[in-house]
Order: structure tokens, then sequence, then C-alpha cells
């Protein structure tokens, strides 16, 4: 075989890995435009119609939560809480610091001015203006990273246990949901990042996160599963990276605010997961919770420590 030949063959050899490259990344890019998980999940992103209208500093050492009240903005940290009282549509300037036992974990407002449920490692407290009024333990293994009261019952988000524990307001548990069921179409929580966030609507379901999962899922107080929604995708109405979302609220309204953690990206829902619009793009950040006042959305951004508070500015 003479020089010239083996050159040709050489050559047809390296068109056809070309060739073959070609073929197989053109394949696998129609599989990725037509994989099930984009489904529904719009092309881009709405032009948001909220904007930021405040930022609050956080003073307290190593936030983990927030909730809101009769005016006020409570951020819970490392022994202590930090308040904010509200005057119109802006934050008074004047914030002082009620101390706490222990590293709060998770904090929510109650049914009267000035109560408060938070959490920590050991126990749950029942807290009315900067004085517990009651304390009951928590149960073993369990860590609580989200509260919600609704009527006469607290719900905790338990993320020790991977389980949602329901619990009257004298301290008696009344229940789990949220645990592995199989056979009635609830796979079970993944929290690979320890991040488990729950709300309560007006009708008493419980809407919780399941980030491992890209979902958001709502039971009745009985336990049953009544629906979920949620896709993992970077495209608005999706939820991106490996564990999200991280954080919800519930508006006046009944729709679902969502955070994700690494985006920085809140997202509004309908209570049934239909995607409505994309609140706000931070584009980074590592640890998140949301509140809301009103029609305002209130977050905490753990990262960059401050509290942002988010307008509606184009009526719908």
């Amino acid at each position: 075989m003479t020089r010239r030949t083996v050159d040709r063959w050489l050559g047809a050899g390296v068109l056809l890995v070309i060739a073959v490259t070609a073929i197989t990344a053109w394949r696998v890019q129609q599989q990725v435009q037509r994989a099930p998980a984009m489904a529904g999940i719009p092309a881009a992103a709405q032009a948001t119609a909220y904007r930021e209208v405040e930022t609050i500093p956080v003073t307290v050492q190593q936030p983990t939560a927030l909730t809101t009240g009769f005016g006020m903005v409570y951020i819970a940290g490392q022994h202590a809480i930090q308040r904010h009282r509200r005057t119109g549509r802006r934050m008074a300037a004047d914030h002082d610091r009620a101390e706490a036992r222990g590293g709060i974990t998770a904090i929510t407002y109650g049914h009267a001015a000035g109560e408060a449920y938070l959490a920590t490692r050991d126990e749950i407290t029942r807290w009315q203006d900067g004085v517990t009024q009651e304390r009951w333990p928590a149960r073993p293994g369990m860590v609580v990273t989200g509260l919600a009261v609704y009527r006469d019952t607290l719900w905790a988000a338990d993320a020790g246990n991977t389980q949602v524990v329901g619990f009257s307001l004298d301290g008696t548990c009344i229940g789990t949901l949220a645990g592995q069921d199989e056979r009635h179409g609830v796979p079970g929580l993944l929290l690979p990042g320890g991040q488990f966030d729950i709300a309560v609507n007006q009708r008493g379901e419980i809407f919780i996160t399941n980030p491992g999962r890209h979902r958001i899922e709502v039971y009745d107080r009985n336990g049953t599963l009544l629906r979920s929604w949620g896709v993992p995708s970077a495209q608005p109405g999706g939820f991106s990276g490996c564990c999200n979302p991280v954080a919800l609220a519930v508006m006046p309204d009944g729709s679902i605010i969502t955070a994700e953690k690494g985006r920085g990206r809140l997202q509004r829902f309908s209570d049934c997961g239909a995607f409505q619009e994309v609140v706000a793009d931070l584009g980074h950040g590592d640890g998140f919770d949301l509140a809301v006042d009103g029609d305002d959305i209130v977050l905490l951004d753990i990262q960059a420590r401050l509290v942002r508070v988010y307008q509606r500015t184009v009526s719908e």
C-alpha cells in the first residue's frame, strides 16, 4: 500500500468520525428539546411586575428565618430575634432585639399581635412580645426548618425525620404527613441540603417544598396528597439546580411564591401550580426564607444578610 493510499484512508476516517460526532450531537439536541420535563414551560421569562422597594440590614447572628404579622417583620437568628415595624409601605428605621433561648431554626406569626412560635433544636416555644409563654420539647430526631399556624394547629416541617408534624397549640402531637406512601402516590421527601419549608392557605391546605424532587406538594390535614407540581428546569416555571425550591409563601389571593437557592429566583404560581410570573431573579444566593405582608413579598437573603421587600408595580 502506497503512502498516498494510506493518507486517503486516514482522511476518509477523519471525515467519518466528524460526521458521526455531528449526527450524535444533533440527536442529543433533539432529545433534549423533546424532554418531558420541559413540557408546558414558557420559552422565556415574562417581564416582572415587581420591584424591590426596601432592604433591611440583618443584625442578628446566623439568620435563619423570618415571619411577618400585624405590621411587623421578625428575623430569627442565633439566640435573638430582630424586629422591624412597618409604617405605611416602608420600614421604620428603629428596631430592637428580643432575646431567645437557643439558636432559632424556624419562626411563624401566631393569631394575636406580638405572638410568635419559635423552633430550636430542642424545643418549640410560644412567644408573646419577647416573653416566653410556654415551651414543649421537640420530638426525637426533629429538626424544624419551617412553621405555619392554621386555626388550632401548628404545622412543623421536620427535616430531621423528613416529614410534617402537626401539633395542637398546647404542644400535643396530633399526627404526621408527607411520609413515603407509594400506594397513595406520595413518593416521600428528598432534602439534600436540609432545607424544607411549609405554608398553609386560607382553606387549611398545607403546601410543602420537596426540593430533591423539584416539587411543591399540597396536603390536607389528614395527610392526603391533594396535588403537586414541578419539573427540573432553569426555564421559568421550572425549578433549577440539584434541589429547589427551598422556600415558599402563600399570597392573600392564594397564589404561591417560591424561592430557589443558587439562582436566587422568586416565582409565582397559582395554587394549582400554573406558572404566572417571575417575581425577581437575583442571579445568585445561598439560603432564603419567604413571608408576605399584605400584597408585598418579603425575602430573607441569608448570604447577603438582607431582607428584601418586593412590591407589585403593575396592576393585573
